[in-house]
């Protein structure tokens, strides 16, 4: 068994600028379709991730927007669609997913959570259900799903041991021995108030960074002593459909992910 009732959080408000879109939300584009159109057949990219978060007995999710990504709501709405309760938020400091996500602090305070970016699709057997369990088993803070990892240099690299114990996470080291990453996570209430904590103080130093990524917070999380473990989740890399280049492989390998491994 794990923690009963999770809530799922999905930062959604990035620009999609190395995308160049004209119009629409990259999370909206379609793999099975040459075209970016939200109005485009198939299914949207980050429905896959919602339909992930379901077969792990998910039912709640908030999602975080920025102003103009209306697309989103409109298309899944209350998360009928999709067998799911969804809210949304919209984030007032585009300062990077860790602000995204702490933009759902009144919603997630209090609860197990999950992470899951809406751009990446993964090969994983029931990534969610195992993460949530491990979470409860090992006793940790902070379990990140680990994956292998085939681009260092676009990636955060972990240093883990044999028992899954987080010694070091570099972000997009290029050149470098560490061979494995990190896509999903979940995680206690003494994450999530570690991180609202820490944002809080970045924002009222005035040292948020421009662009700040999740590992940044797990690598204080680290230096601060908090649990960080890893549980490896899938063999084969995940994929993340942030650049037109990736975007192609993602279509070109867009039957794989219309259903869950297995079925």
């Amino acid at each position: 068994m794990y923690a009963a009732d999770p809530i799922a959080v999905v930062p959604a408000a990035g620009l999609a600028t190395r995308l160049g879109l004209s119009q629409g939300s990259k999370e909206m584009l379609r793999l099975d379709t040459a075209g970016d159109l939200a109005n485009a057949p198939g299914k949207p990219v980050c429905q896959y991730l919602l339909e992930e978060l379901r077969r792990a007995g998910i039912r709640e999710a908030v999602i975080a927007l920025r102003n103009g990504k209306w697309d989103i709501p409109a298309y899944f709405a209350d998360g009928t669609g999709v067998d799911m309760s969804l809210s949304y938020v919209i984030v007032r400091h585009p300062y990077g997913p860790p602000f995204s996500v702490d933009q759902a602090y009144h919603l997630l305070r209090g609860r197990t959570v999950v992470l899951g970016f809406p751009d990446i699709l993964f090969h994983a057997d029931q990534a969610y259900a195992r993460l949530l369990q491990g979470l409860q088993a090992t006793g940790c803070d902070l379990l990140l799903g680990v994956f292998p990892a085939d681009r260092p240099d676009k990636m955060d690299m972990l240093e883990l041991d044999a028992q899954g114990v987080i010694h070091q996470l570099l972000i997009k080291p290029g050149d470098t021995s560490l061979r494995h990453t990190w896509g999903i996570a979940a995680w206690t209430p003494v994450f999530s108030d570690f991180m609202h904590t820490h944002l809080q103080q970045l924002l009222a130093a005035g040292k948020a960074l421009p662009d700040m990524h999740m590992g940044h917070v797990v690598q204080q999380a680290l230096r601060a002593g908090l649990r960080v473990r890893g549980l490896p989740v899938s063999e084969r890399p995940f994929l993340d459909v942030g650049t037109p280049e990736d975007l192609r492989r993602a279509r070109q390998q867009a039957a794989a992910f219309t259903a869950p491994p297995g079925e």
